[in-house]
């Protein structure tokens, strides 16, 4: 809006997400500015809002006073994103020099995608040139999720679901299976993570029908990506409010009829 300056936090994302960009290149605050675009009457507020993030420790001024990210060290906290063929990433919570960490194979614990966890960095290897921090997980604090919508399948008298989508990328291996039979698509809740030492271990919570139906497909759909079914009652009795104050007449009254 024309007249309102601009406050030093709002400056905040713009400035992680400029100096976060593989393509930026260590700058002193005036050259990240004008990098920035910023106007020379802000540059005091986008000044202060740089030093806000250097005390917090989000972003460094190293040598030379030049704008850098964080190295990785210590404990990262963040998201884990895993790969179908074992290994995956530690995406951190505040953006940091080297941006993923790589969890190779066995070293992620019993987390999946999505889940937020603390990472420890154990060694840094070259791979194209470039360096990459390599680490292992070390706890789980919170689970993104422990429910999931899959196929269930049988092999001799061992029973699996397929998980559908690619948050869990390991069968689920299920004791009882209660009235479902195979080929039907189920809701299933782990109570116990895979890990390389263990297997995904689940119980059946919900039989939505057999697999390629069209209505089961929509509820298999709804349930894995938890979509709201139906209204809140303040909504329904919003709707049956304005239906009961709803006249015909004085709606065609007022407007003109293209019938």
């Amino acid at each position: 809006p024309v007249g309102v300056r601009p406050m030093s936090s709002d400056y905040t994302n713009r400035i992680l997400k400029h100096v976060a960009d593989r393509r930026y290149q260590p700058k002193k605050i005036r050259a990240l500015a004008k990098a920035m675009d910023i106007a020379e009457d802000d540059y005091g507020q986008f000044r202060q809002a740089v030093k806000a993030l250097a005390k917090a420790g989000r972003v460094v001024i190293g040598a030379r006073n030049a704008v850098t990210l964080p190295e990785m060290s210590g404990k990262i906290v963040g998201t884990f994103r895993g790969n179908p063929k074992g290994f995956g990433f530690v995406v951190p919570a505040s953006p940091t020099a080297h941006g993923d960490l790589y969890i190779p194979v066995g070293a992620a614990r019993d987390a999946v995608t999505g889940d937020t966890v603390a990472a420890v960095v154990d060694s840094t290897t070259l791979t194209a040139g470039k360096r990459m921090l390599e680490g292992r997980v070390v706890e789980i604090i919170e689970r993104g999720r422990s429910r999931f919508v899959g196929e269930l399948v049988r092999d001799g008298r061992q029973w699996f679901v397929i998980p559908d989508g690619k948050t869990l990328n390991t069968p689920i291996l299920v004791d009882d299976v209660q009235a479902a039979g195979a080929g039907d698509k189920v809701v299933i809740e782990l109570i116990q993570f895979p890990s390389a030492r263990r297997e995904a271990r689940g119980v059946i919570v919900e039989k939505l029908g057999p697999a390629g139906r069209y209505d089961v497909d929509i509820k298999s759909v709804i349930r894995n990506h938890h979509i709201p079914e139906g209204f809140s009652p303040e909504a329904l009795t919003e709707t049956r409010r304005v239906v009961d104050a709803f006249n015909l007449d004085a709606e065609l009254a007022r407007r003109e009829d293209r019938r």
